[in-house]
């Protein structure tokens, strides 16, 4: 804009000195019979012409000049726009890949949860099972213990009666081995049932 200005101003003064040197040469010549109220005029408007065509050309280049740089001055802008853009979509796309390994490790880190708490429930499962068969275990030789009494009971009662008493076929040893027998199908089934039972609940 400076640059311009004083290219404006020269251009200006240069006019003014060409007019001012045609004045002289006409007041010289003024004893001729010229109209030289009309040169004069004439030059003038001549030399007015031209300072306002170079004026319009420095305003039009001045002009052309600032929209050159307005341009610029967008493309810059744009260009930096279009750089913060790209920016935030690679930090859109981190963010996703920083949620994604998130919801990874919460699903791996439930995924042990459940399995630590599967294990612990069939630990404690096996370990009700053991109680209770040992439990079992417990009653049936309690069982086999009062059965064995009773036997060795009725055995010396039938020592001392006759031999009628005393015969296989007496209803006194039908009573024990009957007895005896079933005693024998209880502990059978109460094992097979405590052994199945814990095989189904520890799988």
């Amino acid at each position: 804009m400076e640059f311009l200005k004083r290219l404006y101003d020269a251009e200006l003064a240069q006019l003014q000195t060409h007019t001012s040197d045609t004045s002289v040469i006409l007041s010289k010549d003024n004893n001729r019979d010229l109209d030289l109220d009309s040169i004069i005029v004439e030059v003038r408007a001549h030399y007015e012409e031209i300072a306002l065509k170079s004026k319009g050309e420095a305003e039009a280049l001045h002009q052309t000049k600032v929209s050159t740089a307005a341009a610029g001055c967008r493309g810059d802008n744009l260009k930096h726009t279009r750089n913060e853009m790209l920016e935030l979509n690679r930090l859109i796309q981190r963010v996703r890949c920083d949620i994604a390994n998130v919801k990874k490790q919460d699903a791996r880190a439930k995924l042990n949860e459940l399995e630590g708490a599967l294990h612990q429930a069939k630990e404690e499962l096996a370990r009700m099972m053991r109680d209770m068969k040992l439990a079992l275990d417990m009653e049936i030789a309690t069982y086999r213990k009062l059965l064995e009494g009773e036997e060795c009971s009725s055995m010396l009662s039938d020592s001392g009666t006759g031999n009628a008493a005393g015969s296989p076929n007496s209803p006194r040893n039908s009573q024990t081995k009957t007895r005896g027998a079933r005693a024998g199908d209880l502990r059978d089934s109460q094992d097979k049932s405590a052994v199945g039972t814990l095989a189904k609940k520890t799988t």
